[in-house]
């Protein structure tokens, strides 16, 4: 991975990367189907799975769009007592550190404090980005601008990789950063628009990054 050797900085997403969302959503589309039949809405689990991998190919709120879509005036709340960090998270993290600093941005609704403390990241995270701490969100570039200063380097030697092609890999090619997608989770059915929004390298899973 020579397009990546003067990298200082690793940045990550948390949901659907490091944070493994799939039992979350499960649950939730399980339970937004009994909450259609409630309303006279007709919909299997599949089918409500599919919509929300279209509605991610179009860059909208995957569930939201899909409840929207179908006319449902109720949602189910995202459960996330049900996430849990993919098994190759902490082996990556403690592997990269030996080479890299490592940051996250993420929009979440905790603080970075308490997102580091829930997952039991403090001594793998070098610098913590959560938009519950800015009132801003990305693709909003300022989120990111705030953690190039902090970094104290230039964009070229700074990767940042997500599953979101929108979220993640647009805003930081736009900055100048290296992009690395992670197709993991609903992001994964994004297509690229257009060129800006190509990332410099794609893989399929955390496995892929251990020899990054």
């Amino acid at each position: 991975m020579t397009k990546f050797k003067n990298m200082k900085w690793l940045f990550f997403d948390l949901g659907s990367t490091l944070i493994n969302e799939e039992k979350a959503q499960e649950i939730r589309i399980r339970e937004s189907v009994k909450l259609l039949v409630e309303q006279g809405i007709s919909m299997t689990e599949q089918q409500f799975f599919q919509e929300m991998c279209n509605a991610s190919k179009r860059y909208e709120p995957q569930y939201l769009a899909v409840m929207e879509n179908l006319g449902s005036d109720k949602i189910v709340s995202y459960p996330h007592q049900l996430e849990q960090l993919y098994a190759e998270t902490l082996p990556l993290l403690d592997k990269l550190r030996q080479r890299y600093k490592i940051g996250i941005i993420a929009n979440q609704s905790l603080t970075g404090a308490d997102l580091l403390k829930k997952w039991q990241l403090q001594d793998k995270i070098d610098f913590m980005n959560s938009s519950a701490d800015f009132g801003i969100a990305k693709p909003n570039l300022e989120i990111f601008k705030t953690a190039l200063e902090f970094c104290d380097c230039e964009p070229e030697n700074i990767c940042m990789i997500g599953d979101r092609l929108d979220n993640d890999i647009f805003p930081a090619k736009q900055l100048g950063m290296k992009t690395i997608w992670v197709k993991q989770g609903f992001g994964a059915y994004q297509i690229p628009i257009s060129r800006a929004y190509e990332p410099d390298l794609e893989v399929e899973s955390l496995k892929e990054l251990f020899d990054l």
